[in-house]
This record gives structure tokens, C-alpha cells and sequence, in this order.
């Protein structure tokens, strides 16, 4: 099994969440895609 090579903090980024209020319209795809996915799940898959 592969090492884990990040440390889970459950928080975003501060300028990661402000860039994307900034950004991205409340209307827009990624906005929807963020709701119906559980990023959670894939993290661990697409660090490692």
C-alpha cells in the first residue's frame, strides 16, 4: 500500500475559497458540480 503524502486538515484553502466567490459566478457549472459530487471520496485516489 502506498504511503499517504498529504496531511488531512478539513479546510480549504483562505485564498482558494476567495478566489473561487470571486470568480465563479453562484450560477455556474462548477458551482453545481460541487454540490451533487463528494469530492471526499476521490481525494485520497487523485493524490496518491
Amino acid at each position: 500500500m502506498a504511503r499517504k503524502r498529504y496531511i488531512k486538515q478539513d479546510q480549504g484553502s483562505f485564498y482558494g475559497e476567495y478566489l473561487y466567490k470571486q470568480l465563479v459566478p453562484p450560477n455556474h457549472f462548477f458551482r453545481k458540480l460541487n454540490k451533487i459530487v463528494d469530492w471526499k471520496r476521490f481525494t485520497e485516489k487523485l493524490i496518491t
